[in-house]
C-alpha cells in the first residue's frame, strides 16, 4: 500500500502535463544543436543586413530559451587558408512572410589566426517557430584579400545550440 501515494501523484502530474501541454516539461531536459553552412563568397563586411551571396536556410528550434551562436570558417585542401576567410551569421524571426532581425555573430581576427570564433553572441529562440539564419563566408578585409583570395576550399560555418556543449559542424 506504500506504493499507492506516489503511484497517483504521478499520475496527477502526468495528467497535469497532457492537459497544460508539452510546452510546459521542464527546459532542462531540452537540447538542440543545429550547423549550416556557406560556401559562395560576399566581398562585404559582416553587418546585420548581410543576406547577398550567403546560404539562406530556415530552421524551427527544438527548445525554447537563450541559443549560442558559434561561427566558423574550415579548408581543406593544399594551400588553403582559412585566415583568408571569416564566417558571419545572421539570425532572423520569419512572421508572416518577413523577417525580422534578431542577431549577428562571426569569426574575430581573422587574417591572425582566428578561423573559429571566440565570441559567442546569444540570441532567445522559441521552440516551434520560424527563423532562418544566413550563413556567409567573407574574406578578411582587414588584410586586403578578396573573394579570390578566399579559397573554394573553405567553407563558412554557422552553428546554434541550446543546453548542450558548443556544437561544431
Amino acid at each position: 500500500m506504500s506504493k499507492a501515494p506516489s503511484t497517483s501523484s504521478a499520475m496527477v502530474i502526468l495528467a497535469v502535463f497532457l492537459f497544460l501541454g508539452v510546452s510546459v516539461m521542464p527546459s532542462f531536459a531540452c537540447q538542440d544543436c543545429q550547423c549550416f553552412s556557406d560556401n559562395t563568397c560576399s566581398d562585404v563586411e559582416c553587418a546585420s543586413n548581410l543576406t547577398a551571396n550567403c546560404t539562406r536556410s530556415e530552421f524551427t528550434p527544438a527548445c525554447t530559451g537563450t541559443y549560442i551562436i558559434r561561427t566558423e570558417t574550415r579548408c581543406s585542401g593544399s594551400g588553403s587558408n582559412c585566415t583568408l576567410c571569416y564566417s558571419c551569421a545572421n539570425i532572423f524571426k520569419l512572421t508572416g512572410g518577413t523577417e525580422i532581425f534578431l542577431a549577428n555573430g562571426h569569426t574575430n581576427a581573422c587574417g591572425f589566426g582566428g578561423c573559429v570564433a571566440t565570441v559567442y553572441p546569444t540570441v532567445n529562440l522559441i521552440a516551434g517557430s520560424t527563423y532562418v539564419i544566413y550563413t556567409c563566408k567573407l574574406p578578411c578585409s582587414q588584410i586586403g584579400t578578396t573573394c579570390e583570395s578566399c579559397s573554394a576550399n573553405c567553407t563558412a560555418y554557422a552553428c546554434i545550440s541550446y543546453n548542450t556543449v558548443l556544437c561544431t559542424p
